[in-house]
């Protein structure tokens, strides 16, 4: 779910790009708003797999009966 998010994030950061004409004297300020974008469009879609997702659950390693109890703190 996480990285589904981040693949949507980052088309959207992308889409935003092309609104505008990069050139060798804005490259830089266009960058930097591409991360802030992604940034903010990531937050966003990772809030609700936060709410979808277990509070705890278990890792097991294969042909192993211990696993890793992991919790959210």
């Amino acid at each position: 779910m996480i990285t589904s998010a981040g693949i949507i994030a980052s088309f959207l950061s992308v889409l935003f790009v092309h609104v505008t004409t990069v050139t060798v004297e804005n490259v830089q300020f266009v960058l930097k708003m591409q991360i802030l974008l992604s940034t903010l469009f990531m937050t966003i879609c990772v809030y609700p797999c936060t709410k979808v997702l277990p509070a705890e659950f278990n890792l097991a390693q294969a042909g192993s009966d211990e696993g890793v109890n992991v919790t959210q703190m």
